[in-house]
């Protein structure tokens, strides 16, 4: 990741683009891969692609990321947006059907991004809860890969949101992980459509 590329900058331009509304939300992610991170959209492209070859005659989506899930979201999360591997936890990921793959992210945002947020809201006297704000940025962050996997799959395929954590208790009992105060899990269903 460039270092100029920062969380300030990032959401910065993100608001100016979207004014975080989820649709326009949704459509910037991806420019914010393809257009602004250009060389790196390429070589992760590249990536993904040379490790579908190994699944593409068995038509293996879902064991395709259920092997590498660590290792493109790490990369995905990092390389084209401001987040920090060293607060991003992926884990219990799930094979369901051949075609159907969950996941669930969990972020930490620290003190300096909660207040850019801050800083951001009352610059532009924004109502939103900083909470939501920042669950809104990184969900939306995660969305594209869906449409990367479809490009690699050459069907349709797409992210669906399962479920947004902030407490253990809300989350079912098969599927708790460890939230630390500050953080939120995101459940992610990638599928075939």
């Amino acid at each position: 990741m460039n270092n100029l590329y920062d969380f300030k900058e990032f959401v910065n331009r993100v608001y100016e683009k979207t004014k975080f509304k989820a649709k326009e939300l949704y459509k910037h992610m991806m420019v914010e891969i393809q257009i602004i991170n250009k060389q790196d959209y390429f070589e992760f492209f590249s990536l993904l692609k040379s490790k579908w070859l190994k699944y593409k005659k068995n038509d293996a989506i879902s064991s395709y990321l259920l092997e590498n899930y660590q290792e493109f979201f790490s990369l995905y999360l990092t390389k084209f947006f401001p987040f920090q591997l060293e607060r991003l936890k992926c884990g219990n990921a799930e094979a369901l059907t051949p075609i159907d793959f969950k996941l669930v992210l969990l972020y930490k945002f620290n003190e300096s991004e909660i207040q850019t947020i801050e800083t951001l809201k009352n610059q532009y006297k924004i109502k939103e809860k900083t909470n939501s704000i920042l669950k809104r940025i990184f969900v939306f962050s995660i969305f594209p890969f869906g449409r990367i996997i479809e490009q690699i799959y050459k069907k349709p395929f797409g992210c669906q949101l399962a479920g947004i954590y902030e407490n253990m208790k809300d989350i079912r009992p098969k599927e708790r992980i460890q939230i630390q105060k500050g953080e939120f899990a995101i459940y992610i269903l990638l599928r075939a459509q």
